[in-house]
């Protein structure tokens, strides 16, 4: 189960975000497993409320199975997500009512 844009709910989206992230760079290979599949680092930006703090990461086999979500970084609102073409960063675009 991944988070709905809201953050109110847990909804099983799983397969659009994937798409989403697939498309945008943001799944990460991590390492190599001693079968040779390899493991992947998938990112989420939520809207922050009262169950949500920001960023957040599973990790996906070969066979696309995420782990549950952890708590990645702390940030509001982090609504777009994007890693350098080495993949050493991971960039955050804030959605912010005040500056």
């Amino acid at each position: 189960m991944l988070f709905h844009s809201n953050m109110n709910t847990l909804l099983p989206r799983g397969l659009y975000l994937l798409l989403a992230l697939l498309v945008t760079g943001l799944i990460a290979p991590r390492r190599a497993s001693a079968a040779g599949s390899r493991e992947y680092w998938v990112y989420f930006g939520t809207y922050t409320g009262a169950k949500s703090k920001g960023i957040y990461v599973s990790r996906m086999d070969a066979a696309g199975k995420l782990t549950e979500p952890e708590l990645a970084a702390t940030t509001v609102n982090p609504t777009f997500l994007a890693t350098d073409p080495r993949q050493h960063f991971l960039y955050a675009a804030n959605e912010i009512g005040n500056y």
